[in-house]
């Protein structure tokens, strides 16, 4: 890793400087310049600032400069966890088309070929990463099209060869029923996670967007380990997949694969997957039915909470009488759903402590469609514009009041999913929530891996101070402005 402080001296030599002209023309104290630039002493903030004020730097040079100011602020370790969740919550937006709709006929397939000769013989040897992820699209194909049981997978959740897998799921179309996946991956345990502190995360982001998507059925389960990988030496095939009447033995970075079709080993690797099934718990629990959803929202501590949403909790801001208003009357269990919907407006409104980070978009899909996304909408019709201007307004007092940290997103430096929900609670979990938009179904996923829960507590509490969150002032202007034009409609629409 880079030394700030010689980064910082080649950029003073490079606009012609000497440190005491540096010094003088920043304001900056000569001795206190030299000790930075030694790394003796940590940069401060304003010393930052006041050389960026002076020193004439591209966006790429001026970038790397605050990198390497945050991580000498935080640690090199602790910035890149942060990073890594950053990232890959984006890399989740880009895929928010594969999870609200269902990918058109004729889509060219990710890994068109490569897979059926290995199928076709009793057992065949498969080289190379992109050899394998055919093999493994093919696989998921064939069980699609026959209809067959459960593909059974018994592999890290991050490892390289598997979204070929995940993919393969989302192109079951209208003409197939979706996959049933049944993974099994191991977890490193705690204190050993801290030895690597970013694998359970990228296990976690592997897996979690497929988990949402209604396109398959996906079941997660783990076992705690000290060690994710084995050694290559000992063991050449650690993993394996079983589907239908075919094994898939895989090597530890995903290069080499072994395709094996005898009933007798067929049967041995589906009932060594049972035997594991019966060790591990499983890492996500999915709620779909409101009714168990909102059940298990009341029995939650709510205070405090912080939440990472691409649309805010609307829900808080509703009144009693719209859970009435705006259930269906011909919906199954409407007493049920208005009476624990009531309960859970209630209990959200005595809520002010806590933090709400979400998006201008999210805020602005509301007052254009009245649509509250973290309610499916066969249980609740869309808001009327009178209840929307409402609910916005009691959004813009809230923030106004700070009765807790209401903030939108930088749309510039952070980019949410769209169907994504992340919360800490105050009982130390962790819970997500997606949407499939098509099937306005939801899944609910509460995770207590400890590790998961420090990160995300971690990247919670950097968030405000981040840059990726806009200040109070820019957040109340903006939902200000979003107001003042659903007004403006309104007042057009009489």
């Amino acid at each position: 890793m880079k030394s700030l402080g010689n980064l910082i001296r080649k950029y003073i030599a490079a606009n012609g400087l000497t440190i005491y002209k540096t010094a003088s023309l920043a304001g900056i104290n000569r001795t206190t310049l030299q000790k930075v630039l030694s790394d003796e002493r940590n940069a401060s903030e304003e010393l930052i600032e006041k050389l960026l004020a002076i020193l004439k730097l591209s966006p790429t040079e001026e970038q790397e400069l605050k990198k390497l100011f945050q991580i000498q602020q935080m640690g090199e370790e602790t910035y890149l966890q942060r990073q890594y969740i950053k990232h890959s919550l984006e890399a989740m937006a880009d895929l928010d088309g594969w999870f609200s709709e269902i990918p058109p006929e004729g889509a060219a397939p990710l890994f068109p070929s490569g897979g059926h000769l290995a199928l076709q013989a009793e057992s065949a040897l498969v080289q190379g990463l992109p050899s394998v992820q055919h093999l493994l699209f093919s696989v998921a194909g064939k069980v699609r099209q026959m209809g067959e049981d459960a593909i059974l997978l018994y592999a890290p959740g991050n490892l390289s060869c598997l979204k070929s897998l995940f993919f393969s799921g989302m192109y079951s179309g209208n003409h197939h029923s979706p996959i049933h996946l049944r993974h099994i991956t191991p977890i490193i345990k705690v204190p050993a996670a801290s030895a690597a502190p970013r694998t359970n995360l990228e296990i976690l982001f592997n897996v979690f967007p497929f988990t949402i998507s209604q396109h398959f059925r996906y079941e997660v389960f783990c076992f705690y380990s000290n060690d994710l990988l084995p050694e290559k030496i000992q063991y050449a095939f650690p993993y394996y997949l079983v589907a239908g009447n075919t094994v898939i033995l895989l090597s530890c970075d995903s290069q080499t694969a072994l395709c094996l079709r005898k009933p007798e080993i067929v049967t041995y690797f589906r009932n060594l997957f049972l035997d594991s099934l019966n060790k591990t718990t499983a890492l996500v629990t999915s709620r779909s039915m409101p009714v168990n959803i909102l059940q298990e929202l009341l029995n939650s501590d709510q205070a405090p909470l912080c939440a990472l949403e691409w649309q805010p909790c609307l829900t808080s801001f509703l009144s009693e009488n719209m859970a009435e208003k705006y259930v269906p009357s011909d919906l199954p269990d409407r007493e049920d759903i208005v009476r624990l919907g009531s309960a859970l407006i209630r209990q959200l409104a005595r809520t002010s402590e806590g933090s709400c980070i979400f998006s201008r978009s999210g805020v602005e899909d509301f007052a254009q469609t009245g649509i509250i996304v973290d309610l499916p909408t066969q249980y609740i019709q869309p808001l009327d514009v009178r209840d929307r201007i409402q609910v916005l307004e009691a959004l813009c007092q809230a923030c106004q009041e700070d009765r807790k940290f209401l903030r939108l997103i930088n749309p510039v430096t952070f980019h949410l999913p769209r169907h994504f929900y992340a919360a800490i609670r105050s009982d130390d979990v962790l819970d997500f929530c997606g949407m499939d938009a098509v099937h306005s179904e939801f899944n609910y996923i509460r995770v207590t891996e400890q590790s998961f829960l420090e990160a995300f507590r971690d990247f919670f509490q950097y968030l405000p101070e981040s840059g990726l969150v806009c200040s109070k002032e820019e957040t109340l202007s903006t939902l200000r402005d979003i107001t003042r034009r659903l007004k403006e409609y309104a007042d057009q629409s009489v």
